[in-house]
């Protein structure tokens, strides 16, 4: 015998009518016409989210089970308190109903049998239009109620770096900073801006986490360097479809955030969940400018290396195309090249690739041994322990606070047993009181492993942060020569590296700070007896652990301090100069000489060139 399906189903918009009054007004019919009975109940969707209207035969599985039982045979009756429970659209209320008629099943709307005729279907169509109606105005406040709450700055997420959650009041959950994220925040925003990639950026931050979790924390700073929540100010809805739109190229600046409206900014609003300025709006403007532009570069970048150090790397400067590696007709040699123009002027079109490759581990030898952009390794491994020390301290302050609530709950048990005589009263206090104290011992053992953590982070960066340095270039540096492949040492190049060109035979490799030249017909290399040296002999040293000039000015046979604007290091009779762009008239006399070579670059954001070949 075929049995009635009571189907319930309620939106999350309180309607007065719960799933579970609906099952009990459904189940009270069937038990007083005699029939059997099955439940079948979906959990609602809202009117602003209605996926289950869209597609009822995916989203919701109780009335998919329904339709499925229809056809088996099981089920010939049908109970809703509303008939809108299956649909509010009409295209779909048709598709149904041709169903129920296929099936031969019966339909009852609360006490009320629906009949199939004609001036029923009449009916059932207005009503399900009126439905729809109803549906678009639930759509309609919904949007409304959340572009006031956007518009007025309680902009929120689920979850958000940098802050936790502090409890709630009654208008939304209150968030407090988390110091230690804060300053991570802050570090990540300055390094991009200052050329260090991403991902570079999270793995000198978390330096313990492993592999599959620096993946993720990397999709994490992507998007915290795109947040503009850490502003202390929030972006409307309409500012943030602008954002939207230049985030995936529909517009070519984020100038709308200089617009007023009776004197205040149109598109953005002073955050009420996150009133912490981490960041500048120019910062995050310009973080979401480089962002953009890295996905220009990326195309450039995102050809394997194979053994192709400098693919897509090195520039023409005089039509903008990037070099490629390319073999010749008899696959003889290997060439770095582009697709030349007409009006493009570089002479030759193409350099052989293992001339250049030998650059690449020159290069990062002495970038790495050059005092000024080492000394940033400086202020890094300095900001970064007092990253790791906030970080304990914020763990250790957490903990401290669940001790204290957990001493209140254990004093308030206390109370209640020594004032009751019930026994089953005193018996769950003190098994309740006994779970606590576990906790409350767990997290006092946590505690000193904090503060015994915390003694070490202190004593650890009381040391030498210049011979921590020093023994930290020197690490990365070995790790280049030693075990990184080709595509690996390609990607620790791209980390250093803000812009490589070639004027004819000068190649150019611009850090940021530092401008290097080399002169591609010279011969370059690390011998193996200066690269022994380096890994055995303290004699670098001076250069990360002295301040200025040194006391002794040859403090081994390669190099020889020469002045304060520059020093000589020769190896095998070549000679490499440093020039520092002090004053306005270094950086003319500088000029001048690259002019001679037919060099026309920029040097103004340039502190020193460091020159491997005659000026």
């Amino acid at each position: 015998m075929a049995v009635c399906g009571i189907y319930a189903r309620t939106s999350i918009e309180t309607d007065g009518t719960s799933i579970e009054q609906q099952i009990e007004l459904g189940i009270k019919f069937c038990k007083a016409n005699d029939f059997e009975y099955q439940v079948y109940q979906d959990a609602g969707k809202s009117g602003y989210k209605i996926y289950d209207d869209e597609d009822p035969f995916k989203h919701r599985p109780a009335f998919t089970k329904l339709l499925s039982d229809i056809e088996d045979k099981i089920i010939d009756k049908i109970w809703v308190f509303e008939y809108s429970r299956l649909t509010r659209r009409p295209e779909i209320q048709y598709a149904i109903d041709k169903t129920f008629k296929k099936h031969d099943v019966t339909v009852y709307e609360q006490e009320k049998k629906l009949e199939n005729d004609a001036q029923s279907k009449m009916i059932k169509g207005i009503i399900s239009h009126v439905y729809e109606f109803e549906r678009q105005m639930i759509e309609a406040r919904t949007a409304r109620g959340k572009r006031k709450t956007i518009n007025s700055g309680l902009r929120s997420y689920w979850k958000t770096y940098g802050y936790r959650q502090a409890g709630k009041n009654e208008r939304y959950i209150v968030w407090e900073p988390v110091q230690s994220e804060i300053e991570n925040i802050r570090f990540a925003y300055d390094n991009f801006l200052n050329g260090r990639p991403i991902n570079s950026i999270v793995k000198k931050l978390h330096q313990d986490e492993p592999e599959p979790r620096l993946k993720v924390l990397y999709k994490v700073y992507r998007n915290i360097l795109t947040r503009f929540d850490y502003t202390g100010f929030s972006l409307t809805t309409e500012g943030a479809k602008l954002c939207n739109k230049y985030k995936k190229l529909e517009i070519d600046s984020l100038s709308f955030l200089g617009e007023q409206e009776d004197g205040k900014p149109k598109y953005y609003v002073p955050s009420i969940n996150y009133p912490a300025q981490i960041t500048s709006i120019e910062s995050w403007a310009a973080s979401m400018g480089k962002l953009r532009e890295n996905k220009e570069i990326f195309r450039n970048y995102k050809r394997a290396a194979n053994s192709d150090i400098f693919t897509g790397i090195i520039k023409c400067p005089y039509c903008g195309l990037y070099y490629y590696s390319q073999n010749d007709r008899r696959n003889k040699y290997l060439y770095y090249t582009h697709v030349m123009t007409k009006k493009c002027l570089q002479r030759p079109k193409s350099s052989r690739r293992e001339k250049i490759n030998s650059l690449a581990g020159v290069f990062y030898f002495y970038y790495y041994l050059v005092y000024e952009d080492t000394n940033e390794f400086l202020k890094e491994n300095q900001t970064v322990a007092n990253l790791n020390i906030a970080k304990v301290k914020d763990r250790l302050a957490t903990v401290q606070s669940d001790n204290r609530k957990l001493e209140k709950q254990i004093a308030n048990l206390q109370s209640v047993y020594e004032d009751s005589t019930d026994k089953d009263l005193i018996k769950l206090t003190l098994t309740k009181e006994a779970e606590l104290k576990i906790r409350l011992d767990a997290n006092n053992e946590n505690v000193l492993r904090l503060k015994s953590e915390l003694s070490q982070l202190h004593a650890e960066f009381k040391k030498n942060l210049k011979l921590l340095t020093y023994e930290s270039v020197k690490k990365t540096v070995i790790s280049y020569f030693e075990k990184l492949g080709a595509e690996e040492k390609r990607k620790a190049l791209l980390k250093i590296i803000k812009e490589c060109v070639l004027f004819k035979s000068y190649l150019l490799i611009n850090t940021g700070k530092m401008l290097f030249i080399f002169d591609i017909k010279e011969d370059y290399a690390i011998t193996e007896e200066l690269y022994n040296q380096f890994k055995s002999a303290e004699m670098y040293k001076p250069h990360f652990t002295t301040h200025g000039n040194f006391e002794n000015p040859k403090p081994h046979g390669d190099i020889e301090i020469v002045s304060t604007s520059h020093f000589l290091v020769q190896e095998s009779g070549k000679v490499i100069r440093q020039y520092k762009m002090k004053n306005p008239e270094d950086l003319k006399i500088t000029e001048e000489k690259l002019e001679i070579l037919e060099i026309d670059y920029d040097l103004k954001d340039i502190e020193s060139v460091i020159c491997f070949t005659d000026l």
